[in-house]
């Protein structure tokens, strides 16, 4: 038997329940615009084609933990989310398509919706910080 832990087993078990035991619609959107051509004039402003995507987590949401509470960056009124490191494509530019499965990238710049409403990801508490992760723990605002 290794003596390594196997992080990989303990993602697919977090993905697992996670996904056992969601809580209502948590989802990443994201917009990203046509990259500007390399002759285009630098003064002229680039107002290129944007898409939008829509990805759905597998998360659960509850109230901040209170040890995370500084004051400052995080505040009593903060929800602390936790989903799988597993991301789906459910849809393009408001036209819902066959679920596909994605690399996982949310980041402090994406908006995320629960339940509809929008909240903005104020700290990342991945699990763990460093290697292989085995589940995302957000903490985010309205």
């Amino acid at each position: 038997m290794s003596d390594r832990f196997d992080y990989a087993r303990m993602q697919a078990t977090a993905t697992r329940l996670l996904g056992r035991f969601k809580q209502g619609r948590v989802t990443v959107i994201r917009t990203t615009q046509a990259e500007k051509p390399d002759d285009w004039p630098t003064w002229q402003p680039w107002e290129g084609e944007t898409t939008t995507n829509v990805y759905e987590l597998d998360a659960v949401v509850k109230g901040v933990s209170a040890k995370l509470v500084d004051g400052d960056a995080v505040v009593a009124t903060d929800l602390e989310l936790t989903c799988s490191h597993k991301m789906v494509l459910v849809e393009v530019d408001g036209v819902a398509v066959t679920p596909a499965p994605v690399a996982f990238d949310a980041t402090l710049l994406d908006t995320l919706n629960i339940d509809g409403r929008p909240v903005t990801i104020v700290r990342d508490l991945t699990v763990p910080a460093a290697g292989m992760p085995v589940a995302h723990r957000y903490v985010v605002r309205a």
